[in-house]
């Protein structure tokens, strides 16, 4: 995907001779319009808890990357769910006093609700007790028995209840024996099916492989190595890729239930609302590093992005004191070429190259560096409005020219990040977006590269409202 620019923008001389300005003109030669359907996948999440903000965080990017799929025309399928096999569930629901079948219901429902709280859009809820992974399970156990792959033997090894794995004597510390007098199938292998029971396996296996299975790095081994070694010995393709990220700390320490630390997204989401918590996530959590959870981080990187810059900058051009018509005014170039900069013509003119800037990070999982990137260029184009003072330009007669132009370049910059960040912030891009006056239709990566506004101005919309109010 690349554009190109194909009119030089004409720099300004000192002493400003001259005679015409050329704005950038982009054309784009490979259209964000894809044909290859993306199958997007998470882990399917262990009921012997509930859930936390750790699992909230690997949805978020599986969210956020098939968003960004979806808005550059790709058909995406998405899928997520919980795991509720294996003997840690089963002591759970001792635990709990419950029936293991009670306890799953409860508990799945759990994510379930977190993630449409959350605004995750996702295609399918797999739960590993429906009938149709019994069937893709059974079918998947048959065909690697009669390609030769399942035999009687003996094994003697720790296993780990917490982690479902064998474990090495070096690994072992206080392990209670599982009983191995029946044999079973292995927990993995039943969970890691999922994936094939949601693209229809083994009746109408459509979808496959998948394109992108975005996991936590504690079950890197299992999806790696062993998930592979299944699916190639049952004759199916293993996935395109995997994106492993890192864990979540809450004040440089590992959440548990021991230490009281485990952080409860619903509870958060309330307090800072859905789009800063997803906006917080997104932006401070690497796939290459521990995050680390406080909530006073939390409070500052929302007031300081998302109601300092982004919000801060719509206010500002939106409000009655200084757009008096309250309309999304067209780009005058020669009132630019008099009474803006050159690197202000730079920064405009780089607009349309930000899809391609931020689309590896979407599809790579470094959403974060898409958000450095983003609100960089929403501080640039506060800048430039300190620069301009409108509110001394709304004052003049005969600086509407100089005062529309500065208006036209921060909405045009709100309208290219409003629609760049609808895959972290829907709600609050939506709500930008409509400010600005643009349709539902005009909302996709293609459109970044239009003139939203021509020669007529566009009439805002009335929502007056504040995207997000300061957090305290």
């Amino acid at each position: 995907m690349s554009t190109t620019l194909v009119n030089i923008l004409v720099r300004r001389r000192p002493g400003k001779s001259l005679t015409r300005l050329c704005l950038p003109c982009f054309r784009k030669l490979v259209s964000y319009k894809h044909t290859t359907p993306c199958f997007v996948t998470t882990p399917i999440f262990y009921v012997n808890a509930g859930p936390h903000i750790g699992h909230l965080y690997t949805v978020l990017l599986a969210d956020a990357h098939a968003r960004w799929n979806r808005l550059s025309g790709r058909n995406v399928l998405l899928s997520t769910g919980t795991d509720e096999h294996g003997l840690k569930i089963q002591q759970a629901a001792s635990r709990s006093e419950r029936s293991p079948p009670d306890y799953c219901d409860e508990v799945s429902q759990q994510f379930k609700v977190l993630f449409q709280s959350a605004n995750i859009q996702y295609d399918d809820f797999i739960r590993t007790t429906q009938d149709r992974h019994r069937r893709a399970v059974q079918r998947f156990w048959e065909q690697l028995e009669s390609n030769g792959h399942i035999y009687r033997g003996s094994y003697e090894g720790w296993y780990s209840v917490s982690d479902e794995a064998f474990l090495t004597s070096e690994e072992v510390k206080d392990l209670t024996t599982p009983d191995g007098s029946t044999a079973k199938i292995y927990v993995w292998l039943d969970a890691l099916i999922n994936y094939l029971t949601v693209a229809g396996y083994p009746d109408n296996l459509t979808t496959w492989p998948p394109t992108s299975q975005i996991i936590g790095k504690d079950i890197l081994k299992f999806h790696a190595v062993y998930w592979p070694a299944f699916l190639m010995a049952s004759d199916l393709s293993p996935p395109t890729r995997l994106l492993c990220h890192s864990h979540w700390l809450v004040d440089g320490r590992k959440m548990s239930k021991s230490l009281g630390n485990v952080v409860d997204p619903s509870d958060r989401m309330e307090r800072y609302s859905v789009d800063g918590l997803r906006y917080f996530l997104l932006k401070e959590g690497t796939p290459h590093s521990d995050g680390n959870y406080t909530d006073r981080k939390v409070t500052e990187t929302i007031n300081s992005g998302l109601v300092n810059t982004l919000g801060n900058l719509l206010h500002r051009c939106t409000s009655t004191s200084i757009n008096h018509a309250q309309v999304f005014p067209p780009l005058d170039p020669q009132a630019m070429d008099t009474h803006f900069s050159a690197e202000e013509i730079h920064m405009y003119s780089t607009l349309k190259t930000l899809p391609d800037s931020v689309d590896e990070h979407y599809q790579t999982l470094t959403i974060y560096k898409a958000l450095d990137q983003l609100i960089s260029v929403l501080h640039q184009a506060n800048a430039m409005f300190d620069h301009h003072k409108p509110w001394q330009l709304a004052k003049q007669m005969d600086q509407s020219e100089h005062l529309n132009t500065v208006l036209h370049v921060a909405m045009e910059t709100l309208r290219t990040c409003g629609i760049l960040m609808q895959p972290v912030i829907p709600n609050m891009a939506d709500q930008l977006l409509t400010k600005l006056g643009i349709g539902t239709d005009r909302r996709t990566i293609d459109s970044i590269y239009e003139d939203f506004v021509k020669d007529k101005a566009v009439k805002l919309g009335t929502d007056t409202s504040v995207l997000l109010k300061r957090v305290k």
